[in-house]
């Protein structure tokens, strides 16, 4: 094969390959949903979310459903009165940062049968609990 006709084909290869990678859809950041929330609000995950989730709304209710994931820095919940259900997994993929990081006072965690919670890279799984 002449040299000219190898690099034309090369060339309009990475063209197609480009233009493939350009009309891929790409995945939603914001999965878990509403984001923002606001006080009193129930936000699901019905969707992965690999970015992580971050709030200081009061009284959350915070649901993770089945075969979810939630990753990146995880869920860092700042309002108290949060109420927590995991049916699925929250993992913090830095090292030092919690699966779920709960900062205030009277919040509530349940991890259900079969969902995870993964911290920076250490893994911590329970049943159910309150914090």
């Amino acid at each position: 094969m002449p040299e000219r006709l190898k690099s034309a084909l090369l060339s309009s290869s990475a063209i197609a390959l480009a233009a493939l990678i350009a009309a891929t859809p790409r995945q939603a950041m914001a999965e878990c949903l509403p984001d923002p929330a606001m006080d009193g609000e129930t936000v699901t995950c019905a969707a992965s979310d690999f970015d992580g989730f971050t709030s200081g709304a009061l009284d959350l209710t915070f649901i993770v459903n089945s075969s979810i994931f939630v990753e990146g820095s995880g869920v860092t919940l700042s309002g108290a009165g949060a109420v927590i259900t995991n049916n699925g997994f929250v993992e913090a993929l830095r090292n030092f940062v919690s699966g779920f990081s709960l900062l205030a006072d009277n919040m509530t965690l349940t991890n259900a049968a079969g969902a995870s919670i993964i911290s920076g890279g250490v893994s911590g799984s329970q049943r159910s609990g309150g914090l």
